[in-house]
């Protein structure tokens, strides 16, 4: 019968196989699969009647799968070599029978002697969700699972067609666990372990915004801004540079609550929906983004620099930009980004605006700013298209 625990490796017939992170396969503390380079053929042969353990596969539909560039003419025969060595492999001082061979059809016998780090991540998991057990029980069990997931099942196959719905299906288990145990945390205030846990999700799934939310909200209130305002700038470039996505409305109301534990810059509550606002380093990923769109599209972007300028500069450093801020993400439109560069010089970057359009509509945005600047300040506003100089 499957073993349920993990040992370490005892001195025992067990066959250990280790498919999240790396495809490694023991037997008395051997590894077997340490030459699976010289033998490819053979180990995805395993890898495929492991990943296929509930059901049975016909010779054809095994090659079809495994090696369609090759036309056999006798795909059965073709067969029986790598179904012999994988036997020998995996057998050798073992009596346990682990391929079968029914009707036709060859299949993995689950009754064989044998652990699998995927069941056993499986059915921790699943105990932790269905448990009515004590927090500390929970966070053990979910632990455990989460120590297990050292990344995509089956790596060396990560372009086969075969792994991708048991690939997905473990990554959907391990981000679960991850918001779970992250939730028990937060309901025990322990925001340092929610910090560690992260870590090293991130470090396997960069692109899951759920991970970096309990991150950054771990990171203001443990009070370590300057840190959680770095991870935001850099995740955001990352997603804007490799996604072409804007960060979600929960990151940006998390970096709007870091704003205000700050006090960088107190902006008001904006809607959801509103322009984005980021930082200078942020704006020129985006823009370097719109560029190379642009360049494809033949639609460039329209970028406009706006210079304040006061007759007592004292204005210009007790927060005008900041209020000039304010008021953009109150008036531009979803899909428009905003930056300041310093106490007297912004710019705002239109989406799907010709230069005419943006033109008239910075017009409007001028008007509307003059009237609500402070006596003795003047604002300048130059609209181009977005260029390799802009």
């Amino acid at each position: 019968m499957m073993v349920t625990e993990e040992k370490n490796f005892p001195a025992d017939t067990c066959l250990r196989i280790f498919t999240l992170g790396r495809f490694e396969v023991y037997r008395n503390g051997i590894q077997l699969s340490e030459r699976a380079s010289r033998s490819s053929r053979v180990w995805d042969l395993f890898k495929y009647l492991l990943t296929y353990r509930d059901r049975s596969s016909t010779p054809e539909a095994i090659i079809e799968t495994l090696w369609p560039q090759h036309n056999y003419a006798d795909m059965r025969k073709a067969l029986r070599t790598p179904i012999y060595r994988l036997r020998q492999i995996l057998q050798n001082d073992s009596d346990e029978q682990y391929i079968l061979f029914s009707q036709g059809c060859y299949i993995w016998n689950n009754q064989a002697h044998y652990w699998l780090d995927t069941d056993e991540f499986e059915n921790l998991i699943k105990k932790a969700q269905t448990s009515e057990a004590d927090p500390e029980t929970l966070i053990d069990l979910y632990l455990r699972a989460i120590n297990l997931y050292h990344g995509e099942y089956l790596p060396e196959n990560l372009y086969a067609d075969w792994t991708i719905t048991q690939r997905n299906y473990y990554r959907r288990l391990f981000l679960e666990a991850v918001d779970a145990l992250a939730g028990l945390y937060k309901a025990q205030q322990r925001h340092h372990e929610i910090i560690n846990l992260c870590e090293k999700a991130i470090a396997l799934e960069p692109f899951e915004e759920i991970l970096h939310n309990h991150y950054l909200e771990s990171l203001i209130n443990t009070g370590r801004h300057k840190q959680a305002k770095e991870h935001y700038q850099q995740i955001t470039q990352l997603f804007y540079t490799e996604l072409g996505v804007k960060p979600s409305p929960k990151l940006q109301q998390l970096y709007r609550q870091l704003q205000n534990k700050t006090g960088q810059q107190q902006l008001e509550e904006q809607p959801l929906d509103a322009a984005f606002y980021c930082t200078p380093e942020i704006f020129a990923s985006i823009c370097n983004l719109e560029r190379r769109r642009g360049e494809r599209t033949k639609q460039p972007a329209v970028i406009s620099k706006l210079t304040l300028a006061a007759e007592n500069t004292h204005l210009l450093s007790a927060g005008l930009a900041d209020n000039v801020v304010e008021i953009l993400l109150k008036i531009l439109r979803k899909g428009d980004v905003v930056t300041k560069n310093s106490n007297d010089r912004l710019q705002i970057l239109f989406s799907n605006l010709d230069l005419k359009q943006a033109k008239i509509v910075t017009s409007r945005i001028k008007k509307q700013l003059q009237q609500q600047m402070p006596p003795g300040c003047q604002i300048d506003i130059e609209t181009e298209l977005l260029s390799a100089k802009s």
